[in-house]
């Protein structure tokens, strides 16, 4: 996919979004990899096994209503990723 968008890691990393809710999804909340960083609310109770790769926001809501709390964010602050 990235050659064929002709996306480098940077700039695909640059323009990533990530969302996680455990703490398996550790690696997603590298902040000096991602863009934005996002958990949902449900990711609170894994902190402690998340150490220092922590969500740069949490959403207030959990499980798929933390998802449309991030997409409706995205969709009013004109961020889609559309060119």
């Amino acid at each position: 996919m990235k050659a064929h968008l002709n996306l480098s890691d940077v700039s695909l990393a640059s323009s990533v979004i990530t969302l996680g809710d455990s703490f398996n999804d550790a690696p997603l909340f590298a902040e000096a990899t991602f863009a934005a960083t996002v958990g949902v609310r449900g990711v609170l109770k894994h902190l402690e096994a998340l150490g220092t790769q922590r969500p740069g926001y949490v959403t207030l809501t959990d499980a798929s209503k933390g998802f449309v709390e991030l997409a409706d964010a995205l969709l009013e602050s004109g961020r889609t990723g559309t060119r």
